[in-house]
């Protein structure tokens, strides 16, 4: 699949000469992933053998509505819209869309990574969103890819500047396709982020995020990709100064279903604050994996990091990785970690039984509290709808 990759990248149109030569030298170093690279340890990537075509540049509909409404997705009028790898004009003020033609090779930062790779040798579509001092606004992006053994890869720079705010929904429905994102956010001292993901079944979705956290800023986000058949995502966050960074998110595989979440949130400077919650539910033959490190340099004392994941495990089948890590180079700072895997508690279960609720019933009763704590945390508007998704997903009902 290799070849194929690279023939479908350097046929893209617009290209002279001396840029093909630039790629094909750049591709000299990627390689597959494989389970000896730490961040890809836990994936299983039997599905890169498939057949793939990288979505080609045609002209896009722009009637997207019916794939929203097929999920009950209301939309917003500063919504950001991309369908099959194209973002489309939207009414988000201060977004700037660019053509993936328009990215230099001389420009693109090379690593060993294939899919880094693969999103600057077949980049579709970028876009910026750029907030002015003191602007709030609030929006979803919606990433649409309808075509069946397809890949996209898209990337948004986000730059929320001095005491600016912005709430971004994320919605990828890319059923039986793969979608490549990346995100790059950075936010100026005073200034807020909060990113939400979901992504539809039968969807596979990999996604980076680069981000930093200037003087008294804010990042949040929450990972709600437990629909996907297969999840990975990296995530990089450069904490400042009295800074705060928060990640939440449910991993909910079941038969067939692979999430892994691989995070390193690097404190550099004094009072800067963070918290990794990830609760994970794994039936059949899923897999879940958290790899979560958190990273206290000398030069941030009276740090505040924590770390807190937990799971079930519903069947002899699934699979449940967590590895919280704490690197400490200071004393002055308030750290901690904790992990906890087990099964459902089968005295709740009987009581919940003995009372004449169903088999089916009482664990989704079971599973729907211990996630609770993941999902009340989100906002009050999302609650409802992520609630209904869960229930939708089905988790606990495999093996009955």
């Amino acid at each position: 699949m290799t070849d194929s990759i690279i023939h479908q990248c350097l046929d893209k149109k617009g290209l002279d000469q001396t840029q093909i030569t630039t790629l094909k030298e750049g591709w000299q170093g990627a390689s597959w992933p494989s389970s000896k690279e730490e961040v890809w340890r836990y994936s299983k990537l039997n599905w890169l053998n498939d057949s793939w075509t990288l979505i080609a540049d045609s002209p896009v509909s722009s009637s997207y509505e019916n794939y929203l409404s097929d999920f009950e997705i209301e939309t917003y009028d500063n919504d950001l819209v991309s369908m099959q790898g194209k973002f489309l004009s939207s009414q988000m003020k201060g977004v700037k869309c660019l053509s993936g033609k328009t990215l230099e090779p001389k420009n693109i930062s090379w690593s060993d990574d294939f899919f880094n790779q693969l999103g600057w040798l077949g980049l579709n579509d970028w876009a910026k969103i750029e907030l002015t001092e003191n602007q709030s606004l609030e929006g979803q992006w919606h990433c649409i890819l309808d075509h069946e053994k397809s890949w996209q890869n898209l990337k948004l720079f986000i730059h929320v500047k001095k005491n600016a705010h912005l709430r971004l929904k994320v919605n990828v429905i890319a059923p039986k396709a793969v979608t490549n994102l990346s995100l790059k956010v950075i936010v100026e001292k005073g200034g807020s982020c909060q990113l939400m993901s979901w992504t539809a079944p039968e969807s596979k979705v990999i996604i980076d995020h680069e981000v930093n956290l200037d003087e008294r800023s804010e990042y949040r986000y929450d990972a709600m990709n437990f629909e996907a058949n297969w999840c990975h995502e990296r995530i990089n966050i450069d904490v400042g100064k009295h800074a705060n960074a928060y990640l939440s998110g449910l991993l909910l595989p079941t038969k067939n279903q692979n999430d892994h979440k691989a995070i390193k949130v690097n404190h550099q400077a004094p009072n800067g604050q963070s918290m990794q919650k990830f609760y994970s539910v794994a039936d059949a033959n899923g897999l879940a994996a958290f790899h979560g490190r958190a990273i206290v340099n000398q030069t941030a004392p009276k740090t505040n990091a924590r770390q807190l994941a937990r799971a079930l495990m519903l069947s002899k089948s699934c699979e449940v990785y967590s590895r919280p890590e704490l690197e400490i180079d200071i004393d002055d700072v308030q750290c901690q970690h904790g992990s906890s895997i087990g099964e459902l508690d089968l005295k709740a279960l009987f009581y919940l039984r003995s009372r004449g609720i169903s088999l089916d019933e009482a664990k989704s009763m079971l599973i729907a509290g211990f996630i609770e704590e993941v999902v009340s945390g989100l906002e009050k508007k999302e609650q409802s709808w992520v609630r209904k998704r869960i229930s939708l997903h089905g988790i606990g009902r495999e093996n009955l």
